[in-house]
């Protein structure tokens, strides 16, 4: 099993770009209910990953699995 923890790829940095921005466009839809709040926090994240280019959960995952 390869764990992957350097810089996301162009690929899924669009991808998860895409993804938080239908993310954020279904909480406005959604208002503040469970699923509108869950979709903002869900679409934060993927935006922050997309921008940053890493993603701090596959660093801990490569942590875990390495021990």
């Amino acid at each position: 099993m390869t764990n992957k923890t350097g810089p996301l790829d162009r690929f899924e940095r669009g991808a998860r770009l895409a993804l938080g921005v239908a993310l954020i466009l279904i909480a406005i839809d959604y208002g503040w209910t469970v699923v509108g709040t869950g979709a903002v926090v869900l679409g934060i994240v993927a935006l922050a990953t997309a921008i940053a280019g890493v993603s701090p959960g596959d660093r801990v995952l490569a942590r875990i699995t390495k021990n």
